[in-house]
């Protein structure tokens, strides 16, 4: 495929530009300049030099060496063995993700991809409940819902403003469970991944 193919702005990438959404590189890769060895791989095929040069007139900046993957449906890319590290435009066509490319281990698979424990337990946070294994869409606006269903379950910008705005939340989460609990512990839930949700109190 060619560099217009792959990086050219489309309806959605125009809409997500619109929307402030713009590409970050993940945590610990400092941008370089390319170089004829640099070898960049996005869902396991190795990009060629007209792919990165229409990255780079794409988003003005050069993509740093490395594997990665990335979600076509809401634009999330990261390191492959690693959860989000930022976002790119949605829609661009970079072939499908492998459902281990974070090397998820929760039974939470978003948009084909399995969620690893720390990105399970922020989406948990955002909606305020320990999100069950299943298999779930999220596009780049932040709505969410079930793979299959069109109709939106939620929207995460909107769960997260709603939920920072106290009320007595206690969500907590650990390695290897998560629950909520109201202001005084009457009541509340226990949640670990795989097995189920223990309720008290309610």
């Amino acid at each position: 495929m060619k560099a217009a193919h792959l990086f050219a702005a489309s309806a959605l990438a125009v809409l997500a530009a619109c929307n402030g959404i713009e590409f970050e590189f993940p945590s610990g890769y400092p941008t370089s300049a390319p170089t004829e060895n640099r070898s960049v791989a996005i869902n396991g095929r190795e990009l060629d030099a007209d792919d990165l040069a229409g990255f780079t007139a794409a988003y003005g900046t050069t993509l740093p060496a490395g594997a990665y993957w990335y979600d076509t449906r809401s634009g999330a890319i990261g390191v492959v063995g690693e959860s989000v590290g930022g976002f790119l435009r949605p829609g661009h066509d970079l072939g499908s993700i492998d459902p281990a490319a974070s090397r998820g281990d929760t039974g939470v698979f978003v948009n084909g991809r399995e969620l690893p424990i720390v990105e399970w337990t922020w989406v948990s946070n955002v909606v305020g409940f320990a999100v069950a294994p299943g298999r779930y869409w999220i596009d780049h606006r932040g709505n969410y819902g079930y793979e299959g269903r069109e109709f939106a379950l939620g929207n995460l910008a909107a769960s997260g403003a709603s939920n920072s705005a106290g009320g007595g939340d206690g969500f907590w989460s650990s390695r290897y469970a998560s629950g909520n609990a109201n202001a005084d512990n009457s009541a509340g839930y226990v949640y670990l991944p795989g097995t189920g949700s223990v309720s008290y109190g309610m």
